[in-house]
């Protein structure tokens, strides 16, 4: 027997809480995003970073950050959940299929960035997806990486990008 209280809401309700409980995390993100920057500004504005020097590159993006659309989250696991399982779905993004479209719909056109002949560019839906899952659970950059195969570095990009696009969303 649980002991817990148990509140019953309509999906209106639910959403709209869920989507409070997503503004505050981008608020929570884009705030240390700022503090951040600002004891840059303090430390003179830059970081000194040492820098090694390494054979030039052959490869832009590692092999298996390549397999992303074959073996990464977005891709395989979630197709298959929404498709399977739609309450694992849930429980993974913290907001359903449903949601998560009409989320991806709004905030798309600040996400989506161009082609260009050098590489094609990440999906709005993948970001989407990324950044819910870092607000739901507080993962690291790196276990997000290996998951959703997708750099490190471009998940510390999109995050602050798609937090102002909720936030952008809602005001």
């Amino acid at each position: 027997m649980s002991t817990g209280i148990s509140i019953i809401m309509d999906e209106p309700r639910r959403q709209a809480l869920l989507l409070a409980l997503l503004q505050q995390r981008a608020l929570l993100v884009a705030g240390m995003n700022h503090l951040l920057a600002q004891q840059r500004a303090l430390q003179g504005g830059r970081v000194k970073r040492r820098y090694r020097r390494t054979k030039d590159r052959t490869v832009w993006v590692s092999p298996w950050l390549q397999r992303r659309p074959l073996q990464g989250d977005y891709d395989q696991l979630l197709v298959e959940l929404n498709r399977e399982t739609p309450g694992k779905y849930k429980k993974y993004l913290r907001i359903d299929n449903d949601t998560f479209q009409e989320l991806l719909q709004r905030v798309a056109p600040a996400l989506t960035k161009k082609t260009t002949s050098a590489r094609k560019p990440l999906e709005p839906g993948l970001k989407l997806a990324v950044t819910l899952r870092y607000l739901a659970t507080g993962q690291t950059y790196e276990e997000l990486s290996t998951a959703f195969r997708v750099s490190p570095n471009a998940i510390s990009v999109f995050i602050p990008e798609v937090c102002d696009a909720l936030i952008g969303m809602c005001v």
